[in-house]
């Protein structure tokens, strides 16, 4: 081994030294803050209604007329957000789309978090968007990671590449309510904005080294996107979202359904009370429930085989989240009597709701 692949080797695995990865991934009382603004909603629900069944999910990503995919998110007075992927055509762009997966959200919510942290809040909130150089030592921070050497350097090189995949999410916005920054008043006809990014890599941006001593491994100086100037500007209201850090702790590989599914469930959950801060419990039927975290099939790609497969994971992962002590939830019992006859069960099932109690202050 030469002198510098050892070196690239001990960068790799000093990296939790990275002082701006470590307070950017740090959560106050086991809550980290999570920017909650309708396009962010939507980068979140479009990563979970990747994967390798994206093309089959109902309300995910559909062809357009040119062949390459598209996700919509609407709200209820006709506004909507396109979510697309920067690529060369479309096989390259669907292929993007069907790798996404629970690891894809992880980094997601760990890096907008981590802009969103309250050390740099203050400059990364539009109009300032100043970006600060982060690395896949966040998201290992984040995600309480403890293994070193090789495996570790394998983890981190595997972290970037999903980061390099969020940096290719581009957003049209469609006559959506938005704070327009020209007047700071509020636009109730919508914002009209096409082509913008989630994250942008500020490339003029000078990187300091992390430390004194090593840099940070795949470091980037990563701002917000041009949508903080409409959602997360200083002018306006600053949107946000608690976010138990237990949330990204739960195992994000997909042979381990249950953690990987009930990630979803907290995550899309807990923006919602976010946003309803007044109401103790969120009452909703499984099928928008599944709509919104990407387990729904669409009608023509329903296996009514697999219906059991599909409730047994639903009611799998709210238990795995009742365990952990991270959201208390209840199913209607109507629906569970059926399935337990071996009745014509399912869609009674998917009408049925789930009643998700605010999760207390500081639990977690």
């Amino acid at each position: 081994m030469t002198f510098a692949s050892d070196l690239a080797v001990l960068e790799r695995t000093h990296d939790w030294q990275c002082p701006t990865c470590r307070l950017a991934a740090r959560a106050r009382e086991g809550l980290i803050v999570l920017p909650n603004n309708p396009l962010i909603v939507a980068a979140l629900q479009a990563i979970c209604a990747g994967g390798p069944n994206a093309s089959t999910l109902d309300g995910g990503w559909r062809r357009n007329k040119s062949g390459f995919p598209v996700y919509e998110f609407w709200n209820g007075a006709g506004g909507r957000i396109l979510v697309r992927i920067e690529a060369a055509d479309a096989d390259a762009a669907w292929g993007e789309v069907k790798s996404h997966s629970s690891l894809t959200l992880d980094v997601a919510i760990a890096v907008l978090s981590g802009l969103a942290s309250h050390v740099f809040r203050q400059s990364t909130c539009a109009p300032r968007r100043e970006p600060v150089t982060l690395g896949a030592a966040l998201v290992l921070n984040a995600k309480g990671y403890r293994r070193y050497g090789a495996e570790r350097s394998d983890y981190a090189a595997a972290v970037a590449a999903e980061m390099d995949k969020l940096e290719r999410l581009r957003f049209d916005i469609v006559a959506y309510p938005g704070l327009d920054p020209a007047t700071r008043r509020w636009k109730r006809d919508g914002i009209t904005r096409a082509n913008m990014a989630l994250l942008e890599r500020a490339d003029d941006h000078p990187m300091a080294p992390a430390n004194d001593r090593l840099p940070c491994a795949f470091a980037r100086p990563l701002r917000f996107g041009a949508w903080a100037e409409h959602w997360f500007n200083s002018a306006g209201a600053l949107w946000m979202a608690d976010l138990p850090q237990s949330i990204l702790r739960l195992d994000h590989r997909e042979n381990r359904s249950a953690d990987a599914l009930a990630k979803r469930i907290a995550l899309i959950v807990s923006l919602s009370f976010a946003a309803a801060r007044d109401s103790r419990q969120l009452r909703l039927t499984v099928r928008v429930l599944m709509r919104r975290i990407g387990l729904l099939p669409r009608l023509e790609a329903f296996r009514p085989a697999h219906s059991g497969r599909i409730a047994d994971r639903l009611e799998e992962a709210l238990l795995r989240l009742s365990e952990q002590e991270i959201l208390r939830s209840k199913l209607c019992d109507a629906a569970l009597a059926l399935r337990a006859a071996n009745r014509r069960w399912f869609e009674e099932w998917l009408d049925s709701e789930i009643v998700f109690e605010r999760p207390s202050p500081g639990k977690n």
